[in-house]
């Protein structure tokens, strides 16, 4: 998947700041529409625990059955049961997973 510079910038961004700073994540989420779907963000979140921004991508139309090929092609609450996630997990199951 071939990127433009400032995408590939943006990706770094969103990859920073998912597990660390949600507010940051969703505010370039909902900026840069071009990497909403992208990239697994669900897994991604999964796998930094990061429960608010997983709320956030779910209530956004993200599948709960999304997987990710860094982990094996593993699905998302797969990802959030390795990082013992609880809460993560119950959401995604919550939300159809």
């Amino acid at each position: 998947m071939q990127m433009s510079n400032d995408e590939a910038a943006t990706y770094v961004d969103m990859s920073n700041t998912i597990g660390t700073a949600s507010r940051t994540f969703i505010d370039l989420y909902k900026s840069h529409p071009e990497m909403r779907h992208r990239f697994p963000w669900v897994c991604r979140a999964a796998g930094a625990k990061a429960y608010d921004v997983m709320r956030f991508l779910l209530d956004q139309g993200h599948s709960p059955d999304e997987r990710y090929d860094l982990y094996g092609s593993a699905l998302s609450i797969v990802i959030a049961a390795e990082e013992g996630c609880l809460d993560c997990i119950q959401l995604l199951l919550d939300a159809g997973a």
